[in-house]
Parts: structure tokens; C-alpha cells; sequence
């Protein structure tokens, strides 16, 4: 199971409070603002989480690239 769904779970569960809730998803999501730092000098001008997929943008040519998740070389994650 996935770390975000598995810390709703405990939540709705009953297992963590709301404050600890908030304090994991934070830590969790503290990633993005990670990656929007890394992002600065590399040819990806921004990352787009959908609905079960991710899409990466080259900064160069304005290609959108769907990422398949189970693949390490994909071109957008080798900048």
C-alpha cells in the first residue's frame, strides 16, 4: 500500500488524531516543494500529478511526457 493512502487509512480509522495526520501528510508532501527546487536547472519546467498518471514538461520544446511508473529510464527523469 502506498505511504499517503495508508496514513488516510489510519486516520479514518481512527489509529492516528488529526494532528498526526496533518504532521505525516506534511512530511510527505514536503517532497513537492523538493522537487520544485531540483526542477530549477533542468530541462523539466514542471511536473503534473493526475488522476493515476504523471506528466513531466520539457522546458526546451513544451513536450508533454507521460511517465509510466515501473520505468527508470524514462528521458524526463534522466535530466
Amino acid at each position: 500500500m502506498n505511504k499517503l493512502l495508508e496514513t488516510k487509512s489510519k486516520f479514518l480509522s481512527g489509529i492516528i488524531n488529526k494532528w498526526e495526520y496533518i504532521d505525516e501528510m506534511y512530511i510527505m508532501h514536503s517532497m513537492l516543494f523538493e522537487y520544485s527546487e531540483f526542477l530549477n536547472n533542468t530541462n523539466i519546467s514542471g511536473i503534473e500529478i493526475l488522476d493515476n498518471r504523471i506528466i513531466m514538461t520539457f522546458r526546451d520544446s513544451g513536450i508533454r511526457f507521460v511517465c509510466s511508473k515501473n520505468d527508470k529510464r524514462l528521458a524526463a527523469l534522466d535530466t
